[in-house]
């Protein structure tokens, strides 16, 4: 059903027989986690960063292995980094709405003032003016056509968390 989240099951470490790469691979939860190595370190950063350059679900399963070795601290922080990151698409995607308003703003008022001239062409007479009107016209049509900005659609899936 679309509309309802299904849960993934994760494997469940047997720790009875494990190893401790074994328990870092599966993690424990963030509050049982001891301070990482500088090793471990670096693994987790290298595999931030690499999360960071693709979308790939590979390296997010990566990321979720080596999270026994972040402790809670690391994690608010990421936590209030993310949300930092939020507030400033927000900003971002408030800033871009105003610009196209103020674009379609324009639009119509240049679209009043054709057809305010169309309009002044027209109240003559003669059938030179009327071909005179039609070609400015299309010229207005041509002009404002060109002049639209394509319309571009956000979706939810462009903010990813």
């Amino acid at each position: 059903m679309p509309g309802r989240r299904q849960r993934i099951k994760l494997p469940t470490p047997r720790f009875n027989h494990a190893s401790s790469s074994e328990e870092v691979a599966f993690g424990t939860l963030a509050k049982n986690a001891k301070e990482p190595t500088e090793e471990e370190n670096k693994k987790l950063v290298t595999v931030m960063e690499k999360a960071s350059a693709s979308d790939t679900g590979e390296v997010s399963s990566q990321v979720f292995l080596l999270r026994s070795t972040i402790t809670e601290h690391e994690v608010t922080e990421l936590r209030r980094n993310l949300f930092e990151e939020f507030k400033e698409l927000k900003i971002e995607d408030r800033y871009f709405k105003q610009k196209v308003s103020l674009i379609e703003q324009k639009q119509e008022t240049k679209l009043k003032d054709a057809y305010e001239q169309l309009d002044r062409f027209r109240l003559k007479d003669s059938s030179t003016q009327v071909k005179r009107v039609r070609l400015e016209r299309n010229k207005f049509v041509e002009l404002l056509d060109a002049e639209k900005p394509p319309r571009i659609k956000r979706e939810a899936g462009d903010f990813k968390f």
